[in-house]
């Protein structure tokens, strides 16, 4: 019986081994613990990712302006230098004209606060006014393709009727625009993707 006994407790203290002579371990004694895995951790730091948060307010009457305050978290890789513009579908409901509001970023992680004044549309359904953020390289050319785009939808209510004038309709976007450049990004609704040009 002691034999028995000795035996056993010597395959515990040793480990076992399989047909093929490697170490099987039970993970309570015997054989090794597996390192973490760092390449997972280097695979999040390398991703893109651009994020809106934070936004209010997230109801807003249509044909009254507004101010929007809101967080954008990115993660540019791959580039030195990027710029986030900023668009509402103020004057078209699948194209972004961006406001003079724009942030220049290094390479890397970081976050960009913004508040912005618009003047929101409520589009007839299924289409919806929406908030665009475009992270594109800087400098880049006049036309272009962003690197990554995030939209936010924003609830708009129908306010008081009001009766406007000939007059008072115009094609020209609300926001002054700071430079005399202005830059817009359209929604191509078959690819699922965003194109911006400079007018």
């Amino acid at each position: 019986m002691r034999i028995l006994v000795t035996a056993i407790i010597m395959m515990l203290l040793l480990g076992c081994q399989d047909d093929g002579g490697n170490n099987v371990s039970n993970g309570a004694v015997g054989g090794t613990t597996a390192e973490p895995r760092t390449e997972v951790l280097a695979d999040e730091e390398e991703r893109m990712m651009l994020e809106i948060r934070n936004l209010t307010p997230t109801k807003v009457t249509a044909d009254e302006p507004v101010t929007f305050t809101f967080d954008v978290a990115y993660n540019l890789v791959g580039h030195a230098e990027g710029v986030i513009n900023i668009g509402f579908n103020s004057w078209n409901a699948y194209s972004y004209v961006f406001l003079g509001d724009k942030a220049i970023v290094s390479g890397g992680q970081g976050v960009e606060r913004f508040s912005v004044t618009v003047t929101p549309v409520k589009w007839e359904a299924p289409l919806a006014f929406k908030l665009n953020v475009s992270l594109s390289e800087n400098p880049h050319p006049s036309s272009w393709q962003p690197l990554l785009t995030a939209t936010q939808e924003i609830e708009v209510v129908e306010g008081e009727p009001r009766i406007r004038s000939r007059s008072a309709i115009s094609a020209a976007p609300a926001q002054p625009l700071s430079a005399s450049i202005a830059e817009e990004c359209y929604e191509d609704v078959n690819l699922g993707e965003f194109f911006c040009n400079q007018f």
